[in-house]
């Protein structure tokens, strides 16, 4: 299990499209805007995954996680979304948990989202990685657990991902 935990910069990723993904999603009114926005941040962090030799197909990812997201809303709590895939496009499961700049309003049509809690498994995931996803989204059940993770400190999530059981 690779545990990722990380704060976007203030230009973005540093790709062309990351930084005016933010000024599209503000003005995002119809479902469909909103979807092109989100797509363009899924690319964007798709690239900064592949930079990182993490995913193999920019491409493949952005549209499962678009896919996925247009399929029902991944907001779990307030301030975070956890978007999900599982494909050929991973080596290992994958917990990448993102800060934004500057949050994404109306996400799904009514929540703004501030954090991302990317979760990426292999098409063959492992047990031990299997039964540690169980765990901590067993923990995330807990309004205190879902709070942190929208809202706290990068300590407290890195507390949250990196400990096993309670």
């Amino acid at each position: 299990m690779k545990i990722l935990i990380e704060q976007e910069p203030s230009g973005g990723f540093g790709f062309r499209d990351s930084a005016t993904w933010h000024q599209q999603a503000a003005t995002a009114s119809a479902a469909s805007s909103r979807q092109e926005s989100m797509h363009a941040l899924f690319v964007c962090i798709c690239r900064h995954l592949q930079s990182k030799g993490i995913i193999r197909s920019v491409d493949l990812l952005a549209k499962e996680l678009l896919a996925r997201e247009v399929s029902g809303s991944t907001v779990i709590a307030d301030h975070l979304a956890n978007p999900h895939a599982q494909g050929p496009f991973v080596d290992e499961c994958v917990l990448f948990y993102l800060r934004l700049f500057r949050p994404v309003p109306q996400w799904d049509g009514s929540h703004d989202v501030s954090r991302l809690l990317l979760t990426l498994i292999p098409q063959n995931p492992s047990m031990k990685d299997l039964q540690y996803l169980r765990g901590l989204y067993r923990r995330m059940g807990g309004d205190e657990v879902l709070d942190l993770l929208g809202t706290g400190s990068i300590t407290d999530v890195r507390q949250i991902l990196t400990t096993e059981g309670k």
